[in-house]
C-alpha cells in the first residue's frame, strides 16, 4: 500500500501505479472509493487522450512514487487484484 506522505495539488510523483481508465467519472470514483477503503491514497484525473476512437479518459491512480523500485514494488501488489495495473512516468 503506498505509505508516502500526502503532497499537494500541485506536486507531481515522478511514477504513479494506474489501475483503471474509464470513459465514465462515476466508474472511476467508484474504484478509487474501493481503493481508498483498502487504504491507498488514489485519485482519479482527466486525460485528453483518445483511446479506441474515444477522447477524455478518466484514469485511476492507486498509488504514486518518486522511486521506480517503490513503484515497480506497488505495481506488482496491485496486479494480483487489478490485472491491468501498469506505471506512469512523469518527466
Amino acid at each position: 500500500r503506498d505509505r508516502s506522505p500526502s503532497r499537494g495539488l500541485g506536486d507531481v510523483y515522478k511514477r504513479q501505479v494506474v489501475v483503471g481508465s474509464f470513459v465514465t467519472q462515476a466508474n472511476a470514483e467508484g474504484l478509487k472509493t474501493r481503493l481508498q477503503q483498502e487504504g491507498y491514497d488514489s485519485r482519479v484525473i482527466k486525460t485528453d487522450e483518445t483511446i479506441k476512437g474515444v477522447t477524455g479518459w478518466y484514469r485511476v491512480i492507486a498509488s504514486s512514487y518518486d522511486d521506480k523500485a517503490s513503484a515497480v514494488q506497488s505495481r506488482r501488489s496491485l496486479s494480483q487484484k487489478y490485472a491491468g495495473a501498469w506505471l506512469l512516468y512523469r518527466k
